[in-house]
C-alpha cells in the first residue's frame, strides 16, 4: 500500500480527537463500573440482568472508544502508517456506534415495555 503522511495541522486534529475519545472511554468505563457495582450489591437477583446488560454494553463502548483513541494517536506518533491507523480507528468507531445503536434499541424496548405495563395495570 502507498505510504501517506498527514500534515502537522491534520495531526493536531487527530490528537485532539484522540484525547476526546479517551475522555469518552473513561466515562464509559465509569458507567460500566457503576452498573457492575449495582449488580453486585443488588439483593433482587431478578433485576440482575437490568444492571449487567448496560454494564456490558458500557464496557464494550469504552473498549472500542479507547481503541479508536489509540489508533488516532498513533497517526500522530508514527511515520508512513497513517492510513493503516486511520482505517483501524474508523473501524473501532464503527463498532462503537453499533453499540450505541443497540443502546437505543434497548432504551426503546424498555420504554415501550414500561408504557405497556402502565397501560395494562
Amino acid at each position: 500500500m502507498e505510504s501517506y503522511e498527514f500534515n502537522q495541522d491534520e495531526n493536531r486534529e487527530f490528537l485532539r480527537l484522540s484525547r476526546v475519545l479517551k475522555l469518552a472511554s473513561f466515562s464509559f468505563f465509569c458507567l460500566s463500573g457503576a452498573s457492575f457495582f449495582s449488580a453486585f450489591v443488588s439483593k433482587d437477583t431478578s433485576k440482575l440482568v437490568l444492571f449487567l446488560a448496560p454494564g456490558i454494553l458500557f464496557l464494550l463502548a469504552g473498549i472500542w472508544s479507547y481503541s479508536a483513541a489509540i489508533s488516532f494517536q498513533r497517526i500522530t506518533d508514527t511515520k508512513g502508517e497513517d492510513l493503516d491507523f486511520l482505517r483501524i480507528g474508523l473501524r473501532s468507531l464503527r463498532i462503537h456506534f453499533w453499540i450505541q445503536i443497540s443502546f437505543g434499541f434497548f432504551a426503546i424496548l424498555f420504554l415501550l415495555g414500561g408504557a405497556v405495563l402502565t397501560l395494562v395495570s
